[in-house]
């Protein structure tokens, strides 16, 4: 009986969807159910109370979590889904006079116009002798206070390619083809090599502090349904009794990956994905649709602060400019992040660093107030990130001519005025969605616990660290520096088109679930209409591909066998998306990384640097050091 099949509450709730969503699929075109904004908010309410949409362990949950929503992002995203679903109710309507466009066009047209209620601005005034940065980046650009500013549009150096020139993903190739799956492209391209690391005079550290800078600089919040629940976009995880009623394909915020028959992992059909929230790009119009991103985009240590004063305040004691240096982030006036248990031990040893600082300068100058030994604390410790960044970090993954040409570096002494007002920091969508991913290839499948004379303690799995926070939960804190001490030893995998199964086969896998990272950054790309990877070669000044072959007219930057991995897979080099492309070049000499990411990754930190009016090498007589600090 299907009654024995579900549990009980459910059957009251099918009869009742039954006559609620029976019409569906027959009155609703699939597009015009994506486009309803209020028919999407029903979907939602009817996925949560059937509790499909469920805050209950899995790899879903544990995917929201980690790039979960605030309430601005939120509220952006709603109100760019009911400008939508209004410019569609305004093209239909016939309007005396004016000639008649095709409805896709009339579409365009009403998002084109700026909204009645203004375009989103900065609310407020910059104060022009304030000393410390805001904790939000708002007002770090005097002229244009919202640059690099938490909860704006992402910037592009392309424009997008959405299918509908508005915002559907790239699901189609330059023939018109359809894309190929992103997990045949992984399961092709990004294949397993879980050999011992090769660079051996390179620790794990240098992936985990690109790690840890990604979450200072971008944060890609995804769709959710009612009251916040993670989305379910795979009919496979639907009820036998509600597949007939609940139709994951109505649902806007999804874009499910497909898995091809024959498999090597999955035997399942469909990898969940919920789509990036959109909004007004940077131009204040709904065409094309831009991603927003929650963090600001300055190297300010917002991964350790907090991107907003409320989040800040949460993290302080309010006495004597300490924080909470607890062992969780729960503990610590953030949401919980489960699943980054390296992550978080680097985390929490800033917080430790932070307190020691504060209590160092109570010391020098006791008469200082607790909201000033916290702000030149912080400052402090965010000159402490840009100057590992552009001082250790990019020298190693980019070779002295790149560092020159993009002018990141700096004199061995003195102040280096490099701000340039005219200069936009914000992060440009192609590095945050692909360029920025290449230390994705760097993670190893284990993780070394060392005890402090650096004997082996324990070696952990990847993905069962990607699952539980366990290890640095505990009141001491043990395990945050066995696990630092480990990165400082364990070799870092080298940069390419490989990457473990612990990562493209077991990522957040719960309850038979899991993710494939390489496919998700694929698939993240066409939900963020990135060009293909030939269009970023443009850009960037490269010669030009107009063929598979590894020479010249061709793939010139990959080696024979990868160029013919990647046309085993895709129709036309320009299909080849960004992060597949560019993570597959062969390194440039001296460099982790191929010519477009360097192009890519050197452009974004030059901007960081030059666009941030608080560097930390300014002489700027408002926010500078002094030459004794």
């Amino acid at each position: 009986m299907w009654s024995d099949m579900v549990p009980r509450q459910w059957l009251l709730k099918a009869y009742f969807l039954t006559g609620s969503l029976g019409f569906v699929t027959s009155a609703v075109g699939v597009e015009s159910a994506k486009n309803d904004f209020a028919f999407q908010r029903e979907i939602d309410r009817l996925f949560a109370i059937t509790e499909v949409d469920s805050f209950g362990p899995s790899t879903r949950a544990q995917h929201t979590t980690l790039f979960k929503s605030n309430a601005r992002a939120r509220a952006l995203g709603e109100q760019y889904l009911s400008r939508i679903s209004a410019a569609i109710n305004t093209a239909r309507r016939p309007r005396l006079g004016l000639k008649h466009r095709p409805f896709p066009e009339a579409v365009r047209q009403v998002l084109m116009t700026i909204p009645e209620s203004g375009c989103a601005t900065f609310v407020g005034v910059c104060n022009i002798t304030n000393i410390y940065r805001s904790s939000d980046g708002s007002c770090n650009n005097l002229a244009n206070p919202t640059w690099g500013m938490s909860d704006t549009p992402r910037r592009r150096y392309l424009t997008p390619q959405y299918n509908d020139g508005i915002r559907s993903p790239r699901t189609r190739g330059f023939l018109g083809d359809p894309l190929p799956s992103a997990r045949l492209v992984s399961t092709i391209v990004h294949t397993p090599d879980d050999k011992i690391p090769k660079l051996k005079f390179i620790s794990h550290m240098l992936m985990q502090w690109g790690a840890f800078l990604v979450f200072d600089t971008t944060s890609t919040p995804l769709r959710s349904g009612a009251e916040d629940r993670p989305l379910t976009c795979c009919s496979e995880d639907v009820p036998v009794l509600l597949k007939g009623i609940l139709d994951p394909s109505l649902r806007d915020g999804c874009f499910p990956i497909s898995i091809p028959r024959g498999d090597r992992f999955f035997s399942r059909r469909c990898m969940n994905f919920p789509r990036s929230i959109q909004i007004d790009n940077t131009k204040c119009t709904g065409v094309p649709a831009e991603q927003v991103n929650q963090q600001t985009a300055y190297i300010d240590a917002s991964q350790v602060y907090g991107p907003t004063a409320e989040e800040t305040a949460q993290l302080r004691t309010m006495v004597n400019g300490l924080v909470q240096a607890a062992t969780t982030d729960n503990q610590a006036g953030q949401e919980p992040v489960n699943g980054l248990t390296s992550l978080i031990s680097l985390r929490i040893v800033f917080r430790r660093e932070h307190n020691r600082i504060a209590r160092s300068l109570k010391k020098i100058n006791p008469h200082w107030t607790d909201e000033t030994l916290f702000q030149e604390t912080r400052k402090i410790i965010i000159a402490i990130s840009q100057k590992i960044t552009y001082n250790n970090y990019l020298p190693i993954v980019l070779n002295k001519y790149a560092l020159d040409k993009y002018r990141l570096t700096s004199p061995k002494s003195g102040y280096y005025d490099v701000y340039n007002s005219s200069t936009d920091a914000g992060i440009v969508n192609a590095f945050s969605t692909a360029a920025f991913r290449f230390g994705h290839s760097m993670v190893r499948s284990l993780f070394s616990r060392l005890r402090p004379d650096f004997s082996l303690k324990a070696q952990d799995r990847l993905f069962q660290m990607l699952t539980s926070t366990a290890p640095v939960s505990s009141r001491t804190g043990v395990a945050v520096n066995e696990y630092l001490r480990g990165k400082l030893v364990d070799g870092s995998s080298q940069v390419d088109r490989f990457m473990p199964r612990d990562l493209t086969d077991k990522l957040f896998i719960l309850n038979g679930s899991s993710l494939d990272l390489a496919a998700v950054n694929i698939q993240r790309g066409r939900d963020h209409g990135l060009p293909g990877y030939t269009a970023y070669r443009e850009l960037c000044g490269l010669p030009g591909v107009f063929s598979f072959r590894p020479a010249v007219g061709g793939l010139i930057d990959h080696d024979p066998h990868t160029a013919g991995l990647l046309q085993s897979v895709y129709k036309h080099p320009n299909d080849i998306d960004l992060f597949t492309g560019g993570l597959s070049e062969k390194p440039i000499p001296g460099s982790l990384v191929g010519p477009v990411f360097t192009c890519l990754l050197g452009s974004q930190f030059s901007a960081l640097k030059r666009g941030d009016r608080f560097w930390y090498e300014l002489s700027d007589a408002v926010t500078r050091f002094t030459p004794g600090e």
